[in-house]
């Protein structure tokens, strides 16, 4: 509909605008008291539309152990990455690492800004919020039980808050394995029936 175009009594018509939002959960747009100019006068009252949005963020996790390999008894350090692709911010992002049998204790717990991160037996998990492009890191010790063998797989995985969806959940989990190499104290002992002999 150009300017000036007649409407008839008794009928309305319509504009269409498409837009793009950049801002959630909600955009208010309003049309003031007289800003719709007519030949026969202003809008008297105000009209609003809300539009309702809902955030897409791309979570992706990466994770890596200082070792690829270890031994019985050592320790060694695991690297969480979570990185939010966007284009949303998100708030409240939940993550979790559950550790294999044949891994111990986890210490030395290390957050960086952004994420939070609490210990419960052999899980440690936590959240955070991100800033579209941003990413936040968390750090911990392990020490691999004395009867571990083969290869340990530990799994970490990051789900997006309530309303957010995430177009890419493929990239919310990330696998670290270290594989065990036994290590083994053999001690030789040797004796002989009697300390002299005779030709």
């Amino acid at each position: 509909m150009g300017a000036g175009t007649a409407i008839a009594p008794n009928s309305s018509c319509s504009v269409s605008v498409v837009v793009t939002s950049v801002t959630s959960p909600q955009v208010v747009n309003t049309i003031p008291v007289g800003s719709l100019s007519t030949s026969v006068g202003a809008n008297s009252n105000p009209v609003a539309a809300t539009l309702t949005v809902s955030p897409v963020a791309d979570l992706a996790v990466t994770k890596v152990a200082s070792s690829a390999s270890a031994t019985p008894g050592s320790t060694f350090t695991y690297t969480i990455v979570i990185a939010n692709n966007g284009p949303s911010e998100v708030a409240g992002a939940s993550w979790t690492d559950t550790l294999p049998a044949g891994l111990g204790t986890i210490t030395n717990v290390t957050p960086s800004a952004g994420i939070n991160a609490n210990v419960a037996g052999s899980t440690i998990s936590g959240s955070t919020t991100l800033a579209s492009g941003a990413s936040a890191t968390v750090t911990f010790q392990v020490t691999v039980a004395l009867n571990a063998t083969g290869s340990l797989a530990n799994v970490a995985s990051v789900t997006p808050p309530p309303g957010t969806t995430d177009p890419t959940p493929g990239n919310n989990s990330a696998t670290a394995t270290v594989t065990v190499n036994p290590v083994a104290d053999l001690a030789v002992t040797k004796v002989a029936s009697s300390a002299s002999a005779t030709p």
